[in-house]
């Protein structure tokens, strides 16, 4: 921990091995999904589940590296993609 003042002390971001695994993993996920809904295929669709897949891999590494501002927004990234994933492939 370090202390930024009297009243502010900041975890230091946790590691362990297969962090980078994992953080890197969950950016090509969502590198691979981005590239397949922006090709407006008929497969596009499942740009949202390698969205989601990729959400929930950053949102651990997030968590378990402490990135609390990373971890904010992947939880609102699952959220849409889970809606995406309900629009597209549930409903149709």
């Amino acid at each position: 921990m370090r202390q930024v003042s009297d009243n502010v002390i900041l975890d230091k971001p946790k590691s362990f091995p297969g962090m980078n695994v994992i953080g890197w993993l969950g950016s090509a996920l969502g590198a691979c999904g981005a590239l397949l809904l922006a090709m407006n295929i008929a497969q596009s669709m499942w740009g949202w589940v390698i969205f989601t897949a990729s959400s929930l891999l950053l949102l651990l590494w997030s968590l378990l590296g402490r990135h609390y501002h990373q971890l904010a927004m992947q939880g609102v990234f699952f959220f849409t993609n889970l809606l995406g994933v309900y629009r597209w492939l549930i409903t149709g």
